[in-house]
């Protein structure tokens, strides 16, 4: 099982950004509750949920109900001093920072924002923003090489989301290559035994996400999935025989880009993935394999190789330049190992 995914900043347990049920849309709707600013009736997704300060007579918690955008447009004002449009409650710390996450970042962050009360005693200080007290001396940059895209200025990261947002546009259309926008983002990809027919369609894969984490912290939203079938029969090669079982070659390389990412976002990928053992540089499905299968909902194990990894645009995270091209490198009885072992899995 992979570890929370609070470093993702997705959500929590009694505010932030929910997906509701039929039955608690029923309840919202049969007690009138609607968005104060829209005065629309909450859906079941894209809802951001705000636990006020004052409880129910009964004691139990009783909250607002948002669509995070235009509450994101409000309180990402300096002026508004983290106020609620509805209440003139100041937003909870952890409201502010999972709306700042997901669709910051804001030219400058309120000074505001860092002293905003904690919901929970136990939150941890967010990072980000560039208002930080002038006498704190300036993080070391991050390199490339690391796995971190290096800090820009507001202006450059924006420039480079909108170049990503346009590229995941012309993915999704299908636009030939010639013209299109630069991968700036972060990408990679990783191997699933068996023909495309046999594994999940791109757009299960992105539905998939969607689905285990929400259309929330931008993940989902941003992803592009290709997918690749191919034959690794070496039948037209000189060294035919080399495969014991010919007719069991085949094997699906999926490539995945995330475009529109914060720096921030980027980050917080990237810490995910080495926590959860994603990034392990080690030869196996497990855990590297294990926390893909998990976070991207698959069927089955992949291999996911040293040069798999996740990059940021064209780059590996090992220094060594542009990411190799694509190539599985097994053994023929590792490749049958890993063949039956996703076959078990699909029983």
């Amino acid at each position: 099982m992979l570890p929370p995914l609070n470093r993702l900043r997705l959500r929590d347990d009694t505010g932030g950004f929910v997906e509701l049920d039929q039955a608690a849309v029923d309840d919202l709707n049969a007690r009138d509750v609607l968005d104060p600013i829209s005065m629309e009736r909450p859906i079941h997704q894209g809802t951001f949920r705000v636990q006020m300060r004052t409880p129910s007579p009964d004691g139990t918690p009783r909250y607002s109900y948002w669509k995070p955008e235009d509450l994101w447009n409000w309180v990402r004002r300096p002026e508004s001093n983290g106020r609620m449009p509805d209440t003139n409650e100041k937003i909870w710390y952890e409201d502010w920072w999972a709306l700042y996450y997901t669709y910051g970042p804001t030219p400058t962050v309120p000074a505001w924002a860092r002293a905003l009360d904690k919901r929970e005693a136990a939150t941890q200080p967010a990072q980000g923003g560039n208002a930080s007290l002038p006498s704190s001396p300036p993080p070391a940059e991050v390199t490339w090489e690391q796995g971190v895209r290096a800090p820009s200025s507001g202006m450059r990261e924006e420039l480079r989301r909108a170049n990503e947002r346009g590229r995941l546009e012309q993915l999704q259309r299908g636009d030939l290559p010639f013209g299109m926008a630069q991968m700036t983002g972060l990408n990679g990809r990783f191997w699933l035994a068996g023909r495309a027919a046999d594994n999940p369609s791109a757009a299960q894969i992105i539905e998939g996400v969607r689905e285990r984490i929400g259309g929330r912290g931008g993940y989902a939203n941003a992803l592009w999935v290709e997918v690749t079938e191919v034959n690794q029969d070496v039948s037209d090669n000189a060294v035919r025989g080399w495969w014991p079982r010919p007719n069991n070659t085949w094997a699906t390389m999926i490539r995945y880009e995330f475009n529109g990412l914060t720096d921030v976002q980027t980050q917080h990928f990237l810490e995910y993935a080495e926590e959860s053992g994603g990034m392990h540089h080690q030869y196996g499905q497990t855990p590297r394999g294990e926390f893909y299968k998990e976070f991207f909902a698959l069927p089955t194990t992949p291999i996911v190789q040293d040069d798999d990894l996740p990059a940021i645009g064209l780059f590996g995270l090992s220094g060594r330049g542009l990411r190799p091209a694509a190539h599985l490198q097994l053994t023929p009885s590792a490749f049958e190992a890993w063949v039956e072992s996703a076959q078990r899995e699909r029983e």
